[in-house]
């Protein structure tokens, strides 16, 4: 495989691992990847992580993945991340498809432009009535993307903050993409998102 590399900031976020591999309560870092390769990520946070710890790493638009601190740096440390060959593989293609779009400009060719919202916390309101927290990736006019460790069903009718549609495509890495019924103001449409 060709050694695929992106150098820049990717905002991210760690969750620390316990022994039997679960996650511990509030142990989730901020950080931003400064270099990403299908091997590993480098990061900068604002704790020290001892060598050999295991975690996940989430990074903003590629994906949550499974790893290992292999080494302290300067304000942060380097991961190294737990993947087949197939699984690096994907990650290359991600990393080729990031670089291109942030790095050369290519542009997005979706009919409606997507961002990064203001406010990234709201809650899913599911068919039963239950409720649960997410967090929003990016955007639209037409739809939105969340991470949460729900996987509702494809085409499942559901609401994100305050805005009604259905479950069109599951995310690798947590979460899913909702299309809203139909197609918001996009300067009212993060102010929907909210929870009422």
């Amino acid at each position: 495989m060709e050694q695929v590399r992106f150098i820049g900031g990717i905002a991210s976020r760690i969750t620390l691992l316990d022994e039997a591999g679960r996650p511990v309560s509030n142990s989730t870092l901020s950080c931003w990847a400064r270099s990403l390769t299908p091997a590993q990520v480098v990061v900068s946070c604002g704790k020290r992580l001892p060598r050999g710890r295991n975690l996940v790493v989430q990074l903003a638009e590629i994906g949550g993945f499974l790893g290992q601190v292999d080494r302290a740096i300067d304000g942060g440390c380097v991961i190294r991340l737990h993947l087949d060959e197939a699984a690096q593989v994907k990650l290359a293609a991600k990393i080729n498809w990031y670089c291109k779009r942030v790095l050369h400009g290519v542009p997005d060719h979706r009919s409606y432009k997507r961002w990064k919202p203001a406010s990234r916390q709201t809650a899913v309101l599911m068919a039963d009535g239950s409720t649960a927290d997410c967090t929003l990736i990016d955007v639209s006019a037409t739809g939105v993307a969340v991470s949460t460790p729900l996987r509702p069903s494809i085409g499942l009718p559901l609401a994100v903050g305050q805005l009604v549609g259905k479950v069109v495509r599951h995310l690798d890495d947590g979460g899913f993409a909702v299309q809203f019924l139909s197609v918001q103001d996009e300067s009212a449409v993060e102010e929907l998102l909210q929870p009422l």
